[in-house]
C-alpha cells in the first residue's frame, strides 16, 4: 500500500508514487497487489489496485533500469487517470482479486 499527497493541475490532479524496482520485477507466490491511495483536498480521493504483473505489463514498454525506485506519476482529470501516457482507468476501484469480507 502506497499513499500520496496529490497536486493540483490546470485540469485535476496529479499525484506520485515511488515503488522500488525489485517489488515489480520479482515474481512471489502468492503474487502481490499495490494498492495506490490519492489524498486530495483534505479525504482519500482515489484508489488504484493493480497486481505486480499488470504493473510490470504497463511499464514494459519503457524498460526499468536496476537497482531504481520506479516513480509514477498519475494524472487523474474527471474519470480517467493516466501515467506514463496510458490509461490507468481500469485499475480504478478494481477489488475484483478480493474476497469480500464479511464480520
Amino acid at each position: 500500500m502506497k499513499s500520496s499527497q496529490a497536486k493540483l493541475l490546470k485540469e485535476g490532479y496529479y499525484a506520485e508514487f515511488h515503488i522500488p524496482y525489485r517489488q515489480v520485477v520479482t515474481e512471489l507466490t502468492p503474487d502481490i497487489h499495490f494498492m495506490l491511495l490519492v489524498r486530495f483536498n483534505n479525504k482519500w480521493e482515489d484508489v488504484l489496485v493493480l497486481s505486480r504483473e499488470q504493473l510490470e505489463f504497463e511499464l514494459s514498454e519503457k524498460p526499468i533500469q536496476a537497482p531504481k525506485n520506479i516513480t509514477l506519476r498519475i494524472s487523474f482529470n474527471g474519470t480517467r487517470a493516466v501515467c506514463r501516457r496510458k490509461d490507468f482507468t481500469k485499475y480504478r476501484d478494481q477489488f475484483s482479486n478480493f474476497p469480500i469480507l464479511t464480520h
